[in-house]
């Protein structure tokens, strides 16, 4: 009776100390539930970005911190094994400047102010650091247990490129140091006085959706962004809409885009067609093994008569053979 009361006792102290780790752990949690992007390209190259992000906290934090890549970091060609046919370097932009930060509440955006010695514990503060192809905007806003929204507008400078024949933007609108996963996750790409033809291209998690609304405007969204994942866009358009871009590549770059492209795009039809054929082996080899278990696994009666006992002893121990002659 002890031995069950004092097991009883520690089924149920292990069960207090999972019950308060779980409660620990869901106390203090973040995540993004809906982000939006708006990207408009400007005659200059550079792009101005309005990007509205709502955190809901679980717990509390001092405020939030976006990392917002000027470099590419998109390493779609290097993951299939082929390098691109255009220099990189040309996609890197020549830094941001931070137009202003918000809080949207009730319709109405509330603006922060810069500062470099904002501290933790301040309200209504942001902060701009740069480094390594990085622009970190810190936001001071006390959150507790709370759904919010904040807005940055910014602009990446000298950021398309004016190729021969074609201006190009291509970029990583979320980096690899997003730690959260984000929910929704929504891009709109303006060519405002665009009258032509474009192209798109989206890189990152295979559930994305990318269309051409018309010519002055592409969108992009995608559900459910893992941290550490990359999600970039590339759009082609005439270089009239850029005329005073000073990033001039002085080559033909359209072929060559479409070859990158088709390359990544062959590789992931490659990768569906195998996925199909490891999934119709499986169920195959499952469905024979059902077969297998239907025809030869089936309890059979042997019966057993004229047992010879004095044969048993001499085939089996003694024990096996007595068990034997009472069936």
């Amino acid at each position: 009776m002890k031995k069950k009361v004092k097991l009883l006792g520690i089924i149920l102290f292990a069960f207090i100390i999972l019950f308060i780790s779980k409660n620990t752990v869901q106390a203090k949690s973040y995540k993004i539930k809906n982000m939006d992007i708006q990207a408009t390209i400007n005659q200059d190259g550079s792009v101005s970005i309005e990007q509205e992000l709502t955190y809901k906290f679980s717990g509390s934090y001092n405020g939030i911190y976006i990392d917002i890549p000027y470099n590419l970091e998109d390493t779609t060609l290097n993951k299939i094994g082929k390098e691109s046919s255009i220099d990189d370097n040309f996609y890197n932009g020549d830094g941001i400047y931070v137009e202003g930060v918000y809080l949207i509440q009730n319709g109405e955006e509330r603006k922060f102010q810069e500062s470099n010695f904002a501290r933790n514990g301040n309200a209504n503060l942001y902060t701009v650091t740069k480094e390594n192809g990085i622009q970190q905007i810190k936001v001071y806003s006390p959150s507790e247990d709370i759904t919010k929204t904040f807005k940055i507008d910014y602009i990446i400078q000298n950021l398309c490129v004016k190729h021969n024949d074609i201006g190009e933007l291509y970029y990583n609108f979320i980096g690899g140091n997003w730690e959260v996963e984000i929910e929704k996750l929504n891009i709109d790409i303006y060519l405002p006085r665009n009258t032509k033809e474009i192209n798109i291209w989206a890189h990152g998690p295979y559930n994305g959706i990318s269309k051409i609304v018309n010519n002055t405007h592409s969108n992009f969204k995608v559900e459910n962004v893992k941290p550490g994942q990359y999600v970039a866009t590339r759009v082609l358009f005439d270089n009239s809409n850029i005329p005073y871009s000073s990033k001039l590549s002085n080559i033909d770059a359209k072929e060559m885009v479409y070859e990158d492209e088709n390359a990544i795009i062959e590789n992931q039809e490659e990768k569906n067609a195998f996925t199909v054929k490891i999934i119709i082996f499986a169920v195959c080899l499952f469905i024979y093994w059902v077969i297998l278990m239907f025809i030869f696994e089936k309890d059979k009666k042997y019966p057993v008569n004229n047992i010879n006992e004095e044969d048993l002893f001499e085939k089996y121990n003694p024990m096996l053979a007595r068990m034997y002659s009472r069936k």
